[in-house]
């Protein structure tokens, strides 16, 4: 856990219920529980020097919710935003914008090296990440989903 962040690194299978699936060119995130608000995702690939990003939305009309490789396609990313910048905003639905910064980067070197990513960010409160924690100062988790 980092500050009031729950962070956790796994493989295709998150253990929240999101699973992700590199299929071919596209990769395929699906959210068990059809009725979950939606959640925000980035996904990340780096081959050598060159890096990309996209970011995207998981929950209902959109679940299944599948895209394209960041590196092969057209991702959807914010104009104004490198990736560390999209995944900082982004995180900053569940912490506070100085801390999601920081936390980003502190883990720049690790988390933007190359392969192939999928980061969800999940707000809510402890009751909401009822699984997730046991911490009451807990405001929000992450979870890195690594596919190369």
């Amino acid at each position: 856990m980092q500050g009031s962040l729950l962070i956790a690194e796994t493989g295709p299978d998150t253990g929240i219920g999101i699973t992700v699936e590199l299929r071919g060119g596209e990769i395929v995130c699906r959210n068990a529980d059809r009725d979950a608000a939606p959640i925000g995702f980035i996904l990340f690939e780096r081959r050598g020097d060159a890096m990309a990003y996209g970011v995207y939305a998981l929950g209902l009309a959109k679940n299944p919710m599948g895209a394209g490789r960041p590196l092969d396609g057209d991702p959807i990313a914010w104009p104004d935003k490198d990736h560390a910048q999209g995944l900082a905003y982004l995180l900053g639905r569940a912490v506070p914008a100085a801390e999601a910064a920081a936390l980003v980067a502190n883990h720049a070197a690790h988390w933007f090296r190359p392969g192939l990513r999928v980061f969800f960010v999940l707000p809510g409160t402890p009751e909401d990440l009822g699984t997730l924690s046991g911490a009451a100062a807990v405001t929000g988790a992450l979870r890195i989903a690594t596919l190369e």
